[in-house]
């Protein structure tokens, strides 16, 4: 194979993730009106700029979604997505635990890093709402695509088959 027709092939795959597949792994499951409406959190994120929007939509009032948003974490509640790679192959939690409930700003979630450990993967900033902000969305977009996944459907089973507040469950 000539040299050009590698440099060709190289740009041509080039073009068609840039102009395709990186818009919708950017913006996976946002509406046009999340992508284009204001930032939340943008004063958090230096530059304020937007590296990207992923967003699920839950069918359980917000009340239901918190618990399981204030527990991830490595050493906490897991993130919910493959939990070999980033929890130590501990399994992400199933249910509300209460002793993963009280969260505050300053706080560290962490991640498990294979070969490294526990490390730090985002500081809590505001607990009004979730905003996570990190610096490689294309390397770990599978990881918060399954994530949130889970997440809706954690928080929808338990929103069906549960008729107290999520925070009473105990495993």
């Amino acid at each position: 194979m000539s040299l050009a027709r590698v440099l060709a092939g190289a740009g041509t795959a080039a073009v068609v993730y840039t102009r395709l597949v990186r818009p919708r792994l950017m913006h996976w499951g946002a509406t046009d009106a999340e992508i284009s409406g204001p930032y939340p959190g943008a004063e958090l994120v230096p530059g304020g700029e937007r590296s990207g929007a992923m967003a699920v939509t839950i069918d359980a009032p917000p009340d239901r979604v918190w618990p399981w948003l204030v527990q991830m974490g490595w050493d906490r509640g897991g993130w919910y997505s493959w939990d070999l790679l980033d929890n130590a192959g501990r399994p992400s939690a199933q249910a509300i635990h209460p002793e993963w409930q009280d969260l505050t700003v300053g706080d560290s979630l962490d991640f498990w890093a294979p070969g490294r450990g526990p490390m730090k993967a985002y500081e809590v900033a505001v607990l009004e709402r979730v905003v996570l902000y990190g610096l490689y969305p294309p390397v770990v977009w599978i990881m918060q695509a399954r994530m949130l996944s889970v997440l809706k459907r954690n928080v929808e089973r338990a929103t069906r088959t549960r008729t107290e507040p999520e925070h009473a469950v105990r495993t």
